[in-house]
């Protein structure tokens, strides 16, 4: 079950994803409308769906009409859900009189029928606070919320009794306070629901008090108190399929040496999946050294690309210790190249034990233009990240259609997509800048849980077909047969 299923199960009045140019809401087409162009296609914390990311400075939020009162509260329990992702509270960020921002808001601070819930910084005790009216409830988790990580919370009130505050899929709440003194209060309203800001005077000009950070999955119950254990089931939908986080990139000129920078938001666990690729009118060189030896780096394949252009990739990978330098130096075996580029992704809910589920052959050496990568061969049903990448020696390349680009530095381009039950995928064409001779791959990756790896081991350098369950190449030798003087024998791991 996808993230969005689980979500859907629980029958919220609505519920947004970010996948488009607005919040689509999956029950009642009551969307999301963007409002200062806040950034879309940010990784989200569902692994099925997109985020997005407002910076208050830009004044950007999101709101949706409530054409069919379809949360008006009125005297109803309700439920709040959403995914938060912030380096700080509120109050951090300068702005005279902001000391809260809304998660969700309907109606102005001092008006009528009002419902509120927001991030408090004004004081040391950083929290959460649901407004009813003009009566305030302070709800302090005990889960820090502002160090730059994504947490879900759920807040549940019950009229009559408490509203509570959970945390990360926890079915205990980490906070309760009792609101029952504003059980007879209606909080019906017309007016929109606003997701991270507030209509400070009901009149659609004095919007303020808005969210930095990226939201995800909101979601309303009007007349539901969601479960501590309906939540933990949803917390534990989340990590279904890998998910691209951040990425480092960088390129060098006439150098045996290229440094590249750690990945922003590396954590101990995390995947850095590096690919290099670099040009050369001498023989094929592999990237060994320092940093592929004594830093954990694991050669995963070396990538023979068309002898002719001189053009070579490799793959390699590690898993991201507790303290991992803010640099990574690959040092190319031999003397300098003319060009390289490498690309570092960072990536989480991987397979913590064959992280790479699947790498197939190198497809479409030597063309010219729009190289194919290769197809993924049959997987198991569950849920990947696939990447692909394209190389070539002068150009720069776009992935293709439906994968979105985490890098382009000269020579190289990777991009990235999530396959959510689908057992094969079969890439579509990169697309050169200008002529230049090419090659493309592709690499499929675990989730945690996955079965056991599966790999390849090709016949020659260009063969674009066939999987194997070979485990992974871990030997490579110099062989005149093969067509720039490289073979690769797969030995058990």
């Amino acid at each position: 079950m996808t993230f969005a299923s689980a979500l859907s199960s629980l029958s919220p009045t609505s519920s947004w994803r970010f996948n488009g140019t607005s919040g689509d809401d999956i029950q009642n087409n009551q969307d999301l409308t963007y409002s200062g162009s806040p950034t879309t296609g940010v990784a989200g914390f569902a692994p099925d769906g997109d985020a997005i990311s407002l910076v208050y400075a830009s004044s950007q939020y999101c709101s949706a009409s409530d054409t069919g009162s379809h949360y008006d509260f009125g005297t109803n329990d309700f439920s709040l859900l959403i995914a938060v992702k912030m380096a700080d509270y509120p109050d951090v960020y300068g702005a005279v009189g902001r000391e809260f921002t809304p998660l969700f808001a309907k109606s102005s601070y001092a008006g009528g029928n009002q419902m509120a819930w927001y991030l408090d910084g004004s004081t040391a005790t950083k929290k959460t606070r649901l407004r009813l009216n003009n009566t305030p409830y302070d709800l302090v988790p005990t889960t820090p919320l502002d160090d730059g990580q994504w947490h879900l919370l759920l807040l549940t009130a019950d009229r009559n009794g408490n509203a509570s505050l959970f945390v990360d899929g926890g079915s205990t709440a980490e906070a309760t306070v009792d609101i029952s003194a504003s059980s007879a209060v209606s909080l019906a309203s017309a007016l929109p629901l606003m997701v991270g800001a507030i209509d400070f005077n009901n009149d659609g000009l004095t919007i303020q008090d808005f969210y930095e950070g990226s939201l995800d999955v909101p979601a309303v119950w009007d007349g539901t108190l969601i479960t501590g254990s309906q939540f933990a089931g949803l917390w534990a939908e989340r990590s279904v399929v890998p998910r691209f986080m951040s990425v480092a990139s960088a390129t060098d000129t006439n150098t045996a040496t290229v440094t590249v920078s750690k990945p922003s938001g590396t954590v101990e666990g995390d995947l850095l999946l590096c690919i290099i690729d670099w040009y050369d009118d001498v023989t094929k060189r592999n990237v060994t050294g320092d940093a592929c030896t004594s830093s954990g780096w694991t050669e995963e394949s070396a990538l023979t690309n068309h002898p002719e252009t001189y053009v070579y990739d490799t793959v390699l990978w590690k898993i991201a210790g507790a303290s991992e330098p803010s640099t990574y130096d690959f040092v190319i075996d031999g003397a300098a190249v003319d060009g390289v580029g490498v690309v570092v992704l960072r990536i989480e809910d991987h397979d913590p034990t064959t992280p790479l589920a699947a790498t197939p052959t190198p497809g479409d050496t030597g063309v010219a233009t729009a190289p194919d990568p290769p197809a993924t061969g049959t997987l198991d049903s569950g849920n990947y990240l696939v990447v692909v990448g394209a190389a070539d020696n002068n150009t720069n390349n776009t992935p293709p259609a439906d994968y979105q680009e985490a890098a382009n530095p000269s020579y190289l381009s990777v991009g990235y997509k999530q396959l959510l039950g689908i057992t094969s995928e079969a890439p579509g064409d990169y697309q050169t800048v200008s002529a230049g001779f090419a090659t493309a791959w592709t690499i499929a990756i675990g989730p945690a849980g996955a079965l056991t790896l599966v790999a390849v081991s090709p016949t020659d350098d260009v063969t674009t077909t066939g999987w194997s369950s070979t485990p992974l190449w871990s030997k490579i030798d110099e062989d005149p047969g093969s067509p720039d003087g490289t073979v690769i024998t797969a030995t058990a791991s």
